[in-house]
């Protein structure tokens, strides 16, 4: 027997088919739900939304990750001449295709005229949307530069410096490593740096100094390339026998094999230069 109170105001419209998702999580569903239920210009904010909940940073962003590979949360990068500018996220109680969360972030731009000779913002937006959702990890597109203007804020946004930072371990928390991932977000895209910080931090056991020189090995090498698709396998039943994934591969990616084969001789050299 299910007891309902009488509601009669403060409450949030949720589709039941966002709920009978099998695709989903519980925590990815709670989270969605406490998207949905904030104004439609709140802004992303993971430390706010881990205070919120037990759930820690590292909880809460793959909470998100998950939303947006279910095709709840789509992500809109705005570039001026290649540079970033702005990541606006759109947020939908169904999912969308691409193409149509493309189609409503520029309805979103149109809907505000911001004046051309204004200084860019660089700023994560979280956009709420009625009855739609979406988001994939397709290439970024390059959308008409827009100056958004200020206004009020629920929570502060979350940069995509932040973002990398959270994923270091304290020991490389440091202001070289800071610096140095500043310098990579304007030479790589998000993603890639970010496989490439995740990369760097499973392989590097020593400190900050041999973090950052692997970092940067792995972003000029392009050894993370494929890291990501590895990781998908990694409840895959191994052959352990022949050491071989599924599709082949020794790591679950064939170009992953041939990163962590340079990445080896690296760190190889790096301890000789210890000793």
């Amino acid at each position: 027997m299910i007891i309902r109170s009488e509601i009669k105001s403060n409450y949030t419209c949720i589709q039941n088919s966002l709920l009978n998702d099998s695709s989903l999580s519980c925590k990815a569903k709670c989270l969605l739900i406490q998207l949905l239920s904030k104004p439609d210009n709140w802004n992303l904010n993971i430390n706010y939304l881990a205070s919120q909940n037990k759930e820690g940073k590292y909880s809460v962003r793959t909470g998100i990750d998950e939303l947006m590979e279910a095709g709840y949360i789509h992500k809109i990068v705005t570039r001026d001449k290649g540079k970033f500018v702005a990541t606006e996220y759109l947020i939908y109680d169904a999912p969308v295709s691409h193409d149509q969360a493309m189609q409503d972030g520029k309805i979103e731009i149109s809907k505000h005229p911001y004046p051309k000779n204004q200084t860019l913002i660089n700023t994560d937006i979280l956009t709420s949307t009625e009855g739609n959702n979406c988001c994939t990890d397709e290439p970024e597109l390059e959308q008409e530069v827009i100056t958004p203007p200020k206004q009020q804020q629920f929570a502060p946004a979350i940069s995509e410096k932040q973002y990398l930072l959270d994923l270091l371990p304290e020991r490389f928390r440091t202001p070289i490593v800071e610096s140095y991932i500043s310098r990579a977000i304007s030479n790589h895209d998000l993603d890639t740096v970010k496989d490439a910080v995740k990369y760097s931090v499973a392989n590097v056991k020593g400190g900050h100094l041999q973090f950052k020189s692997f970092l940067d090995k792995c972003l000029r090498g392009k050894w993370s390339e494929g890291y990501s698709a590895s990781l998908n396998f990694s409840n895959v039943n191994v052959s352990w026998d022949t050491g071989k994934f599924p599709n082949g591969s020794f790591t679950g990616s064939r170009q992953m094999d041939s990163n962590v084969f340079a990445a080896a001789q690296f760190m190889a050299s790096m301890e000789e230069v210890r000793s």
